[in-house]
């Protein structure tokens, strides 16, 4: 067999799904080290090396290349959605923020924090739970 390449590594979960793929296209790939094998005290921190023949290099990486873009496309509406929600949550911390420093008191801040966030966590719960994932 031809000297083996390293075109991937990823934790064992996805190490099969890796070697799935590139074995729907024809190629040959190998998994190079033992999935079983967990290291540190976490099972997902061990880096599992996929390789495949030297003539088979270019093809796969463009396989792979090609899949990762696929994700990426895939999850982008989703980060985004996300993106909106952290920026909320953070323009009303910050604006709560503002007021306790501003408010010497604090019954302000208290008001204020009641009458913000308490709306604010249902819109967000309400605007995560209310999307359906599409597949």
């Amino acid at each position: 067999m031809a000297e083996l390449v390293v075109v991937y590594r990823a934790i064992a979960p996805e190490a099969q799904k890796i070697v799935a793929l590139l074995q729907h296209r024809h190629l040959h790939p190998v998994i190079m080290d033992d999935i079983g094998a967990e290291g540190g005290y976490r099972a997902h921190d061990h880096m599992i090396r996929i390789g495949v023949p030297a003539t088979e290099r270019d093809m796969a990486v463009a396989i792979l290349a090609e899949a990762e873009q696929q994700t990426e496309a895939r999850l982008a509406p989703t980060l985004r959605r996300m993106q909106g929600a952290f920026l909320l949550a953070a323009l009303v911390v910050l604006f709560i923020i503002f007021v306790g420093v501003v408010d010497k008191g604090g019954k302000w801040l208290a008001v204020l924090t009641i009458i913000l966030c308490l709306p604010v966590a249902g819109l967000l719960l309400r605007w995560g739970w209310s999307r359906k994932p599409r597949h």
